[in-house]
């Protein structure tokens, strides 16, 4: 009997899994300062692993931060029915983190939580049942709307990243008080800012390619439509975010760019918002340009600023929105993910070593791994998918 080859995504899959497991463990040990508690600190430490005191923000977070590991490693198992592959990679998932949990009772900027280990699994246990559902569409449930038998899963993953990186802080605030603060911004005289207009029009020009990419032209319409009314609803109603003029007049381009061409495969669009990213992200790594005459130091050590310390994960999330989005379009323009790869690894390591002669910026080694994770995570989408980009043509999904 012959055997039956595993698909060439296993092998991406379980690399990729394992990278997402390495970099957990990395944030959850991070400056690896350990200690050796004796017994009655270590009860008390213990005891306090119960104490309930997370924000809204810290919740929504311990649920995210497991899925991709949870989704990557559902991916990389077979042989076995779909829902034993979801309770499989759960079980993983909640396995690490209470490794993570207990190991952080020997560290001293760390707190063990049993709250942490509860919502990491639930997170691992809904990336696992994100992806069953994306492997039902196509099978179970047909959608004429969809421009391929199931989403794109590039344009898809962006989407995503984008109501995540938008949602923090996650404290919804339903009252008065708020819907007046929140549209506060445009009664007040007009400031433009290069930065937030840059990353406003590039974000948009993505948010509406990644539409098309996905649903057939009418139907993309008013899915971005549907996602700017709900996006604006967000910001009149999350603490701590204001409607900006820039974000309004973006998201007015961003449909009228999906009126450039009926082809759901432009360039021209794909150009103008790999354009607008190189733009955005050359304008908030380096405005206003002004640089000092003694060179800083670069740090090497990964996410070794304040992020891992903070624990506050929304600037990791709005550049992981930005550098996908970067890497996605460039894909599109040059036609192989390689060659964006190095255009957007470059670009990033020059903006980098360019800041240290910032004395404002931290100039360090993240944001291109970051560049070279997600180069990782499409290209397990282009073995899983072979439009994983939004394109169909055979040519445009080349390595």
């Amino acid at each position: 009997m012959t055997a039956v080859a595993r698909p060439a995504y296993v092998t991406t899959a379980n690399w990729l899994s394992l990278a997402i497991a390495l970099l957990i463990i990395w944030g959850s040990l991070y400056p690896f300062e350990l200690l050796i508690p004796d017994f009655d600190v270590l009860a008390l430490r213990l005891q306090r692993s119960w104490a309930f005191h997370m924000s809204r923000g810290d919740i929504v977070t311990n649920l995210l931060i497991y899925m991709p590991f949870s989704a990557a490693l559902l991916l990389s198992l077979s042989g076995r029915s779909r829902w034993t592959h979801v309770m499989e990679a759960t079980l993983a998932g909640s396995l690490l983190s209470l490794t993570m949990e207990l190991s952080q009772l020997f560290t001293a900027h760390r707190v063990t939580s049993i709250y942490d280990w509860l919502l990491n699994t639930a997170g691992s246990f809904a990336g696992a049942l994100m992806i069953t559902g994306y492997l039902l569409i196509g099978d179970r449930w047909r959608f004429q709307s969809l421009l391929g038998r199931r989403p794109a899963l590039v344009p898809l993953w962006i989407i995503l990243l984008w109501f995540i990186s938008q949602g923090s802080p996650y404290k919804p605030a339903m009252n008065a008080a708020q819907l007046q603060a929140s549209i506060e911004t445009l009664t007040q005289p007009q400031v433009w800012s290069v930065v937030s207009w840059s990353l406003a029009i590039a974000s948009w020009l993505i948010l509406a390619e990644s539409m098309r990419r996905i649903w057939v032209r009418p139907y993309a319409i008013a899915a971005l439509l549907a996602l700017i009314i709900v996006t604006l609803f967000g910001r009149l109603w999350i603490i701590e975010q204001h409607l900006r003029y820039e974000e309004v007049t973006a998201s007015v381009l961003a449909v009228a760019s999906l009126f450039i061409s009926r082809d759901p495969q432009s360039r021209v669009r794909t150009g103008l918002a790999a354009s607008a990213c190189c733009a955005a992200l050359l304008f908030a790594g380096l405005w206003p340009f002004t640089f000092a005459s003694q060179v800083g130091e670069f740090h090497w050590i990964p996410f070794s600023g304040n992020l891992l310390l903070s624990r506050d994960y929304q600037p990791l999330f709005e550049k992981l929105f930005l550098y996908a989005a970067l890497l996605w379009s460039l894909t599109l323009c040059l036609g192989r993910l390689g060659f964006a790869f190095i255009v957007a690894f470059l670009l990033t390591t020059v903006i980098e070593i360019q800041q240290m002669w910032m004395p404002d910026r931290r100039s360090e080694i993240t944001d291109p791994l970051l560049i070279l994770g997600l180069a990782g995570i499409f290209y397990l989408g282009l073995q899983f998918q072979p439009y994983a980009l939004g394109v169909n043509k055979p040519s445009a999904s080349k390595v």
